[in-house]
């Protein structure tokens, strides 16, 4: 025997997207340099920018290094702007762009991704190296309509994910304890 199934029971709503019971997390934040084949947006607001220290070790682990540890290892220790970039699926990361070192000086690779940032802020882009210049290509998409998707997080919360088990903050952490050579 067939059972009447009720339609108006079982049809959507106006709000069927609404009614969703679930939540995407952001469970990890990569700090990184853009793809160079991923078109991505940087966020404008200055609340999505931080300047920080950071410890590179060997271009794999990026790591937040509070000030007052910076003098151990100076010669490791890297000044840089953290800027909130997404992918155009909407994927965040953390953009390390160096800063100009203590004498003012900067080179041509930080020059350029440090205005690749902004011209990213309003345009969709590529960020490409050319070895040949020694610097960065900025290819800018020439009509991609879609607006970025940022997550809904403030910059604490961005890079509380993005280092939660990569700052650097007493002498004793076990990176500074490898770098000095201390067992």
């Amino acid at each position: 025997m067939m059972a009447n199934i009720d339609l108006n029971a079982v049809r959507l709503s106006q709000d069927y997207a609404a009614m969703s019971r679930t939540e995407k997390l952001l469970v990890h934040v990569p700090v990184r340099r853009p793809p160079k084949h991923q078109f991505i947006r940087v966020h404008p607001g200055e609340e999505f920018r931080l300047e920080v220290y950071i410890i590179d070790i060997d271009g794999d682990d990026t790591y937040l290094a509070h000030p007052a540890v910076i003098g151990a290892v100076p010669e490791l220790v890297k000044p840089v702007r953290l800027h909130l970039y997404v992918t155009r699926l909407g994927a965040p990361a953390l953009w390390p762009v160096k800063l100009p070192g203590e004498d003012g000086k900067t080179n041509p690779w930080h020059a350029s991704a440090a205005e690749a940032a902004e011209v990213a802020m309003k345009k969709w882009i590529r960020l490409v190296p050319n070895r040949e210049v020694g610097a960065y290509d900025v290819i800018a998409a020439e009509s991609i309509p879609t607006e970025p998707m940022w997550p809904q997080k403030t910059m604490e919360e961005l890079v509380s994910k993005a280092f939660a088990d990569k700052f650097v903050d007493t002498e004793d952490h076990p990176l500074l304890r490898e770098l000095l050579g201390i067992g």
